[in-house]
């Protein structure tokens, strides 16, 4: 059988479970080791750069994927395993925002690099923010000894920058 058909073959896409709109997928038999820490994330406005804002649906991410973007949505914890336990913003992990009908990873998730500090997770759990990165339509297919893997097969961004969006609160009257 030739790879491309394993691919297709092993993928599971990335659902959003019915539970708290979380997002829930299989794939990996266990978390990756935590990445760096990353600086404090600090409030930001909305982007006034000229980046185009995705993804407010599949046919927007199809038309973005591969280009630098920004994402403004709902940052959330996932818990990426075949029976996933109860959601632990304890522990590092996993992590996507939410943005119209479209979850999109941050992050290659079976990737160290993808793994996000217990400090971000519980400063923006349930948060939104605004992500900059090159946002793609498809996570690639997990490798062991050259042979593809059950993968996810859903959108996920190389992340740049995140910050939690400060929005602004009314004037006292």
């Amino acid at each position: 059988m030739r790879p491309s058909l394993l691919i297709g073959l092993f993928a599971v896409s990335l659902s959003v479970s019915p539970c708290c709109g979380r997002q829930s997928g299989s794939g990996t038999q266990g978390a990756p080791e935590a990445a760096e820490p990353l600086p404090q994330t600090q409030p930001i406005e909305p982007s006034t750069e000229l980046l185009p804002t995705c993804c407010a649906d599949q046919e927007e991410l199809a038309s973005l994927d591969g280009q630098r973007v920004q994402v403004r949505g709902v940052y959330n914890k996932v818990n990426v395993s075949r029976r996933p336990p109860p959601l632990d913003l304890t522990v590092p992990g996993n992590a996507s925002v939410l943005t119209g009908s479209v979850g999109v990873m941050l992050g290659v998730y079976y990737e160290a690099s993808a793994v996000r500090t217990v400090q971000e997770i519980r400063q923006l759990h349930d948060s939104e923010v605004i992500v900059i990165g090159t946002i793609h339509e498809r996570t690639p297919a997990q490798l062991h000894d050259g042979m593809p893997m059950q993968t996810m097969i859903g959108p996920y961004i190389e992340v740049e920058s995140l910050a939690a969006v400060n929005v602004p609160t009314a004037p006292a009257p």
